[in-house]
């Protein structure tokens, strides 16, 4: 039930009140996964919503999120607006990779496996439009068409 929920959104919220964003291949198109090395995400911090965005990664085979016992404890689960800081940019950068790159990103450790990550912007505005997840690691490539994003009032 927990996997459903996932794949769907919380709840089935109308996307006025929260949009989900799967991001599952990398620019490439290549599919997320610690065995194809770091995978690194920079994201504006105020990216245009009225709540609050969050990020998290959840693994291919069950759709739910990473176990803490099979990342060494690591039991950072989402970041968001609440525990991350803005880089001098306005940005906050994220490494999902099965070590941590001590780089000052903010690190989500992931297996070998394949893994998905969510990005969820609550209360999104136009302001959203172009500065989604999806916007930024898609943008200019060719798989832009296949991953559109919803355009807000």
């Amino acid at each position: 039930m927990r996997a459903a929920g996932t794949l769907m959104g919380h709840l089935g919220f109308p996307v006025y009140h929260a949009y989900y964003q799967q991001i599952p291949v990398d620019g490439k198109g290549v599919r997320l996964s610690g065995a194809n090395g770091p995978f690194v995400m920079t994201l504006p911090y105020k990216p245009g919503v009225d709540l609050f965005w969050s990020v998290t990664r959840y693994g291919f085979d069950t759709f739910l999120p990473l176990n803490p016992a099979d990342l060494g404890g690591h039991n950072i689960q989402a970041y968001n607006a609440f525990n991350t800081e803005p880089d001098k940019n306005g940005n906050v950068t994220f490494t999902f990779s099965k070590k941590d790159p001590k780089d000052g990103t903010y690190w989500m450790p992931v297996k070998d496996s394949s893994y998905y990550i969510i990005a969820r912007y609550y209360g999104p505005t136009s302001r959203l439009n172009g500065n989604t997840a999806k916007d930024i690691i898609y943008g200019g490539t060719p798989l832009e068409k296949k991953f559109e994003t919803v355009k807000f009032k």
